[in-house]
């Protein structure tokens, strides 16, 4: 069905966009250029709120209690996180890439760093989503519970509260720039709760009605206002106005990923269907591999990061994730997740 293509696509698009962000970070770019690539780093947002709809779908179809839900979820995002940061853990002992110690490696085992920013992004700075999802997962029944008890309305409302509260707290606490405090749950607890209600939505038909009044126009125009706005008030308003933002930049990527999905373009679409399939050893993978190509090229005198790596990275990461996710789906058969 279209509106489950459209959700694999929109995983797709957004981790391509994070990886291509990630990437382009290390590179010696002008100050304007550095501040476009964030841009890409934008698709955090809608990769939560895919997150927030399929889980939501999943239990309407399937309710699973509290000790069954975290079995599983942990399973499926712990299990094949924490094998990449051991290996990496492992990889550091002889090539330099990462600061290692074993406080950060039981950080992400013991799940202990998701309250200390000086390791929460150690072995690789996107293992901070992890954190976050796990947060949404221990409160993921109290939010379907309020869900099922107020309105679409006043449940995004108070998702909007929360956010935009928790913004302001640290804000005042002076804490805004700690990863602990900034990548906190209730930071994204919007989106992912607008995930939720899209969710709903499809259950009871009423989201192909809205969505049926929208050409691809539509989305395009939306799509560029949200950005424009975001870009807007992360030049104006530095990194207060990036704290705040979330809302243009969930808005603005969102419709025009969706625009350009629209455009159906075969071979555009099926990339990013099979990327979003991958999705997750993409994301958890992806920093590895190109920082160990680029140490590899430095080694021998080339120079790096360039268009080269970054290629080679990117092809490297695809292939490895492909087989990787074939290789956790056999771990997961062997224990019955």
């Amino acid at each position: 069905m279209k509106r489950f293509e459209l959700a694999d696509f929109l995983k797709g698009y957004s981790i391509f966009t994070i990886i291509i962000y990630h990437y382009l970070q290390t590179f010696s770019l002008p100050p304007l250029a550095a501040k476009a690539i964030n841009i890409g780093g934008t698709g955090v947002h809608s990769f939560l709120l895919i997150s927030g709809f399929g889980l939501y779908l999943s239990f309407q179809n399937k309710p699973l209690g509290f000790a069954q839900f975290i079995k599983r979820r942990l399973g499926k995002v712990y299990l094949p996180y924490i094998i990449v940061v051991i290996l990496s853990a492992i990889i550091t002992l002889f090539i330099p890439i990462y600061h290692s110690s074993w406080y950060a490696l039981g950080g992400h085992v013991l799940l202990y760093k998701m309250f200390d920013s000086s390791i929460i992004g150690s072995y690789g700075g996107q293992f901070w989503f992890v954190s976050t999802i796990i947060q949404f997962y221990l409160v993921f029944h109290g939010l379907a519970w309020l869900k099922r008890n107020t309105s679409n309305g006043l449940f995004i409302g108070i998702g909007l509260v929360a956010s935009i509260g928790w913004a302001a707290l640290i804000v005042f606490l002076g804490k805004s720039e700690l990863a602990s405090y900034n990548r906190f749950f209730l930071q994204y607890a919007w989106e992912f709760m607008l995930g939720m209600v899209l969710a709903a939505m499809v259950n009871n038909n009423t989201l192909d009605i809205i969505a049926g009044k929208l050409t691809k126009w539509h989305y395009l125009l939306i799509g560029a206002g949200g950005m424009a706005l975001y870009v807007g008030m992360a030049l104006k308003l530095g990194f207060i106005g990036q704290l705040f933002n979330d809302i243009p930049a969930l808005t603005g990527y969102s419709f025009i990923a969706i625009f350009i999905y629209k455009l159906q373009l075969k071979p555009v679409n099926q990339f990013f269907i099979y990327t979003g399939e991958i999705s997750y050893p993409l994301f958890i993978i992806h920093i590895l591999i190109n920082m160990l190509v680029v140490y590899f090229f430095t080694q021998y005198g080339l120079s790096a990061p360039t268009v080269i790596t970054l290629l080679l990275s990117l092809g490297i990461t695809y292939l490895a994730s492909h087989w990787y996710n074939k290789l956790v789906a056999v771990i997961y058969k062997w224990l019955g997740i």
